[in-house]
């Protein structure tokens, strides 16, 4: 299907002739205004101190996915961050018990990315699903609240979803 999306969050199809080339664009007189408003913002407060004020909300939420058992890169946008399930168990896990323990049965659970993604998105956050990982960001308009409020939507969901792949216990 032309316009068909893949798991990654792509599109698969190519359009006939020259508009295989578009880069998918349509008018939209909302967008540069809009873009404008946003650059304008952005020069107004300064890129530096909107990375100082996103970085913090960044990291507790980095913090919150680790200490469940996500993936997150170490190195990542003051303002954007990728959050994936492991897939195998990290070498460096085995030293802490406890970590390594969250991580299989993070791992051992075989959650779907896009079911994480569509729980938190029942729930009114805001994510985007790319390349297998939830994608997570914040701007000045984030509140300290907003990103407790993720992280303990984020611990119910994957806790939720645990539990749901565990085969019922016969005692």
């Amino acid at each position: 299907d032309i316009g068909a999306m893949t798991l990654e969050g792509y599109p698969t199809g190519f359009m006939s002739g020259a508009r295989k080339l578009d880069a998918g664009g349509r008018p939209n007189p909302v967008l540069m205004p809009t873009l404008l408003k946003s650059l304008e913002m952005v020069l107004s407060v300064g890129p530096v101190q909107v990375a100082a004020f996103c970085a913090p909300r960044i990291k507790v939420i980095a913090d919150c996915a680790r200490a469940l058992g996500y993936a997150v890169p170490r190195r990542h946008a003051p303002h954007l961050l990728g959050l994936r399930i492991p897939s195998i168990l990290p070498s460096n896990s085995e030293s802490n018990p406890t970590r390594g323990q969250v991580w299989r049965d993070l791992a051992s659970a075989a959650l779907d990315p896009a079911e994480v993604h569509q729980r938190l998105s029942e729930k009114g956050f805001k994510l985007s699903l790319r390349c297998g990982a939830i994608r997570v960001s914040v701007y000045l308009y984030t509140k300290a609240g907003d990103v407790f409020a993720l992280c303990a939507a984020l611990v119910q969901v994957t806790h939720g979803l645990v539990a749901d792949s565990r085969p019922p216990s016969t005692a």
